[in-house]
């Protein structure tokens, strides 16, 4: 079975492209179920307050460059 290792919340804040916007779209829209991928990650059903917190906390990560 491959293994395909998940990127930390540090390593995604440190990605040159990691913006707020793009951490929103990607956890809002990124669902997989057991019929299009071997894993899953429900939907997280986050308010609009949640969501902008989980984005700041993963872009507080970020280093400084």
């Amino acid at each position: 079975m491959l293994q395909i290792r998940t990127p930390s919340f540090f390593e995604i804040a440190n990605r040159p492209d990691t913006t707020e916007r793009s951490l929103r779209h990607f956890i809002m829209t990124t669902h997989w179920d057991e019929r299009t991928i071997p894993m899953t990650m429900p939907n997280q059903e986050l308010t609009a307050e949640q969501l902008k917190a989980v984005a700041h906390y993963i872009l507080s990560l970020r280093t400084a460059k």
